[in-house]
């Protein structure tokens, strides 16, 4: 479950093994990103056929900056998030993860920090909702 991953995180977060802790938090980031937006009413599915014949740095950055997105998660967190994770000219986390192309001196406590900073922005946004009628 992302429950278990993400203590798995925090074990290696705190064992200083960001080189693990980063490898688990960037993937478990963009599933849980796309739960929320999935039960927010963006259609994802739609989003998601496109990966087989476009690089997924093209879906997730389109994804991100597409109208939708913007309007649940405002402007400036969607171009942030972009900047973060997909823009080559940015931090690119997680299409250097994905690829193994992340350089071990890029793998420290600033960019976990930054990774968790992006978890925060989430919790921030979504409401929970109980349902008192039970």
């Amino acid at each position: 479950s992302d429950l278990i991953k993400f203590q798995q995180w925090v074990h290696h977060f705190f064992e200083w093994d960001y080189l693990s802790s980063i490898h688990i938090l960037t993937p478990l980031y963009e599933r849980v990103l796309l739960n929320i937006c999935s039960v927010l009413g963006i259609d994802t599915i739609a989003w998601l056929r496109w990966a087989p014949w476009v690089a997924p740095k093209m879906v997730w950055k389109d994804f991100v900056l597409s109208d939708d997105f913007q309007k649940l998660w405002w402007v400036n967190i969607a171009k942030q998030l972009n900047f973060i994770m997909y823009e080559p000219q940015g931090y690119n986390i997680r299409n250097e993860v994905a690829h193994w192309e992340i350089n071990y001196s890029k793998c420290n406590f600033q960019t976990n920090v930054i990774l968790l900073y992006l978890y925060i922005i989430l919790a921030a946004r979504v409401k929970v909702q109980t349902d008192t009628s039970k």
